[in-house]
């Protein structure tokens, strides 16, 4: 869930050569549209996108028991943020901009 056309398509590339199926979603209420279609694995979503942010998305998926691990993706340095997200159950939170090495590391982890 990325807002950002470029770092989307990043992402998809990363993950596409890593193996990983990519469903994209442009904003937290896209994600919630496309989760309605199907479960996944993992929520790869960044923080800060317009409609609806990766933490409101969070949130949601918490009030309606959905239990799929979340990692969060942010160019916010702010420790409030983070603490915020791992507060609310967040798998990892990362900064971009994202290293392959620590994206692919974070999806391991997360998905254990």
């Amino acid at each position: 869930v990325e807002d950002e056309e470029g770092t989307l398509f990043l992402l998809d590339q990363i993950l596409s050569k890593a193996g990983y199926e990519v469903i994209q979603a442009k904003d937290g209420a896209e994600a919630l549209l496309k989760l309605g279609g199907g479960s996944v694995d993992l929520i790869l979503s960044d923080i800060h996108m317009p409609n609806l942010d990766g933490l409101k998305l969070l949130e949601i998926l918490h009030q309606h028991n959905i239990d799929t691990p979340v990692v969060l993706l942010t160019g916010e340095p702010s420790p409030e943020v983070e603490a915020r997200g791992r507060e609310m159950g967040v798998a990892d939170y990362l900064r971009k901009p994202i290293q392959r090495d620590v994206l692919l590391e974070s999806i391991e982890k997360a998905l254990e």
